[in-house]
């Protein structure tokens, strides 16, 4: 996944997100990071958000690298008010 991502093949990589639930198997925090950083790496800001959402719907605890790869997207577009949300 984190191979996809960084390569830009983001539905590639979330078909494959998607057919790791399907079968039951569990991705960790750092698989969610890699499709959050590639979404944000992309631009695709409201993708990020929606992995951000399900990875804490399936109880797993975003952690600084979540934080710091959303952060930064959205300083770079320029929603200052919304990564201070995420901040605080």
């Amino acid at each position: 996944i984190d191979r996809l991502c960084k390569d830009g093949h983001l539905n590639d990589a979330q078909n494959l997100l998607d057919h790791m639930h399907e079968k039951g198997v569990f991705p960790s925090v750092i698989t969610y990071n890699s499709m959050i950083d590639g979404f944000c790496n992309y631009g695709k800001w409201s993708d990020a958000e929606r992995i951000l959402r399900e990875m804490i719907e399936r109880n797993i605890n975003p952690d600084v690298v979540t934080y710091n790869a959303l952060i930064s997207a959205l300083v770079k577009e320029g929603k200052f008010l919304r990564a201070e949300e995420l901040y605080s």
